[in-house]
Order: C-alpha cells, then structure tokens, then sequence
C-alpha cells in the first residue's frame, strides 16, 4: 500500500509472506515480512527512500531487523529502477547491495 502525504511525501506498506530454500539442507521454511517505508522526491524522477522491516522464520524461530535506504529513478511512465542497502541490525541478519526494477501494469 502508498499513501501519498503532503509536501511530495509517500508512505508504503507491505505484508509478506514467502516459501524459501533452507541454507543448510534440502527443505523449505516459511517466512514473514513487515516494511515501512518512508520516501521522498529528491529530483524529478528521482526519489530517495528510507525503510524499516523485519523478517520472521518460523521454523528457526528468529526474528531479523533491517533498515535500508535507496535511490529509485524513474525511466518510463510505470517502470522504475532502484538501488540501495539493506542493513541486518543483529548480528545474523544480513547486510547487503541491492539493484531492482519494477514495473507498474
């Protein structure tokens, strides 16, 4: 979910969850995911983004927090292209680079 606020200011929202391949051995685990994102334009088509979420494994019983922070270019009317950091705050949770592409339809 986005809400536009006022002064060219978004919130999003997403509720997640995902079916992934364990690390350690050949089966599946379940995983929630909570964002909040807050973004803002820096320049015309250009927006900058700051986003809390966490994860939950419910087979590892383990909670993961990141926060991550981006830049999203917009090429074409419904097509954006982002790049940024998510950074794991426990020491478990990981930190890595990220490039995406999205598109709206």
């Amino acid at each position: 979910m986005l809400y536009k606020l006022s002064g060219e200011w978004n919130l999003g929202f997403q509720v997640e969850a995902d079916r992934l391949k364990d690390k350690d051995q050949p089966a599946l685990h379940t995983e929630f995911l909570q964002t909040l994102t807050l973004s803002h334009a820096l320049f015309k088509h250009i927006d900058r983004i700051s986003e809390s979420y966490y994860t939950y494994d419910f087979k590892a019983h383990q909670f993961s927090n990141y926060i991550n922070a981006a830049l999203q270019i917009e090429v074409a009317k419904d097509v954006k292209l982002d790049a940024g950091i998510n950074y794991g705050l426990q020491h478990s949770a990981d930190r890595s680079f990220f490039l995406g592409a999205s598109y709206r339809h």
